[in-house]
């Protein structure tokens, strides 16, 4: 996979929320359609200590908003640590591969410009699903 774009998210489990490395909240990301992208997360506590996951399965997800189906879900085997030389997932540092070239997000975009939508990162644990953040990102029907 050639990815042009490599975005880095910090998740405090704590405030659910996209934080910046320092802490603040972060700006909204902007996502673009045919593009690849590595999606790095940091899950960590209030502490800034990272929260081990060797137990978890993950799904990314992709919807117009927060209550609707999505349209891209991208699966546990597509979180690959070896895509990212910091990952470690015992200290909280995963990453996913998302292919954003796919036809369920042109029907979405159809033809526009630019839209909002809604992505999610979700953990399974002992049979238990938790949304660990959801979070408002810009779609944009271009490349950069």
């Amino acid at each position: 996979m050639s990815t042009r774009h490599n975005k880095v998210h910090f998740l405090n489990t704590s405030i659910t929320t996209l934080t910046t490395s320092n802490g603040s909240k972060a700006d909204t990301p902007i996502y673009f359609y045919k593009d690849n992208m590595l999606l790095r997360f940091f899950v960590n506590d209030n502490n800034g200590t990272g929260i081990d996951l060797t137990a978890a399965t993950f799904e990314f997800k992709i919807a117009e908003s927060y209550n609707t189906t999505p349209f891209l879900t991208v699966s546990n085997s597509d979180f690959i640590l070896a895509d990212w030389v910091d990952s470690n997932i015992t200290l909280g540092k995963i990453c996913c591969r998302v292919d954003m070239n796919q036809a369920a997000i042109s029907t979405y975009l159809n033809a526009t410009q630019q839209k909002n939508a809604q992505a999610a990162l979700w953990m399974t644990l002992g049979g238990i699903n938790y949304c660990l953040v959801s979070f408002p990102f810009i779609l944009k029907n271009i490349i950069i």
